[in-house]
């Protein structure tokens, strides 16, 4: 596992004690952080920055969690890592897709799945 630049506090083991729901919410937490940068219009490395600190929870989660739940995260990241490809104005204009991410990322567990609609 890489040295966390956004999380100097966390660590795999701090990770670990935490629930698959709480792990999965404080990501999504983080695509909610997004999509208000995205509507605050704030710039675009501000949005980056906000990938990668997604990024650096979905890590986390991926190297805490085994079988299915780790493969479904793998699958997970590798789509919405097509998202940090983007340029600016294309990005920008995903906000619906973005909103899909978070869907699927809430139905990974059934008690964040309760929490839908």
């Amino acid at each position: 596992m890489y040295e966390l630049k956004l999380h100097k506090n966390l660590t795999l083991e701090k990770w670990a004690k935490f629930s698959k729901t709480q792990q999965i919410l404080m990501i999504a937490n983080e695509l909610n952080r997004l999509l208000n940068c995205i509507d605050a219009n704030l710039s675009y490395e501000a949005l980056r920055e906000g990938m990668e600190r997604m990024f650096e929870l979905i890590d986390l989660t991926i190297n805490t969690n085994s079988g299915g739940f780790q493969k479904e995260f793998l699958r997970w990241r590798e789509s919405f890592g097509e998202f940090y490809l983007l340029d600016e104005r294309e990005f920008k204009k995903s906000t619906d897709q973005i909103k899909a991410f978070y869907r699927v990322l809430m139905l990974a567990n059934r008690e964040t799945a309760e929490l839908l609609d």
